[in-house]
């Protein structure tokens, strides 16, 4: 029984940093996005 519960207990673990991993991957580029058409909109207006 508790070596399924660490069975179980790694994957969750496992589960939860790809996720996590995923997250700050697409944070990543959404603020790169932002940033580039913040930059082109500055430079065409201005």
């Amino acid at each position: 029984m508790k070596i399924v519960q660490e069975e179980t207990l790694d994957q969750v673990e496992h589960h939860l940093s790809s996720r996590y991993n995923i997250d700050m991957m697409s944070c990543l580029f959404f603020m790169l996005g932002m940033l580039i058409c913040g930059f082109t909109l500055h430079t065409f207006i201005f």
